[in-house]
């Protein structure tokens, strides 16, 4: 009795050196570009801490706080869209990339940024409303919902973007990745030795 083993069909792509040229640069902008996600978040979460540990009056949020809150309203502002721009300019280059796997992952980058800036606008919103009932009640959940945005954007890049310029566009595997396939194959040849 005669075994033979199936694979599954196996689709390639024919990947440019352009398109590894543009995929090489795509990683090289998101590493800074988490980094500048990073320091922008920090900043709200400097300003939830100073409003949540001093727990201001609705009058002194009006009053003694305006300014601290004009002054947060503007970095916040600033680091999102420098960030915002940098991740459109990187995005946008991804699109001559035709691999349909980074095609798939560019819309869910988009979308999760687009909730990103949607947490954002609601924040700026808020800090124009010093004076509103539950402000800083609200702070709170709108950065912790801006961290949870963040997380999830980082682990898109780093575990699905990375890994998949990494393996598929730059072709690079790490050995520790084919140590299980060599293992694999071997015990078929053992089972296909033993058989004859």
């Amino acid at each position: 009795m005669e075994t033979k083993t199936a694979l599954g069909p196996q689709m390639t792509m024919e990947i440019t050196d352009k398109e590894r040229e543009t995929a090489k640069s795509v990683k090289k902008e998101f590493k800074v570009i988490t980094r500048e996600l990073d320091d922008a978040i920090k900043i709200v979460l400097d300003l939830k801490n100073s409003i949540v540990e001093q727990r201001p009056s609705k009058d002194d949020l009006k009053n003694k706080y305006r300014g601290r809150l004009v002054r947060y309203k503007r970095k916040i502002k600033d680091a999102f869209n420098h960030f915002l721009q940098h991740t459109k300019s990187t995005l946008e280059g991804t699109i001559t990339i035709s691999d349909p796997e980074m095609i798939r992952l560019r819309e869910i980058l988009v979308a999760e940024i687009g909730e990103l800036s949607d947490g954002v606008e609601a924040l700026m919103d808020l800090m124009s409303e010093a004076d509103r009932e539950g402000f800083t009640k609200t702070l709170e959940q709108i950065s912790g919902q801006l961290e949870k945005r963040q997380k999830s954007i980082l682990d898109i890049v780093n575990s699905q973007l990375f890994k998949h310029i990494e393996n598929d566009i730059l072709g690079r595997m790490k050995i520790s990745s084919l140590r299980h396939n060599i293992q694999r194959r071997t015990r078929i040849i053992k089972q296909l030795v033993a058989e004859k």
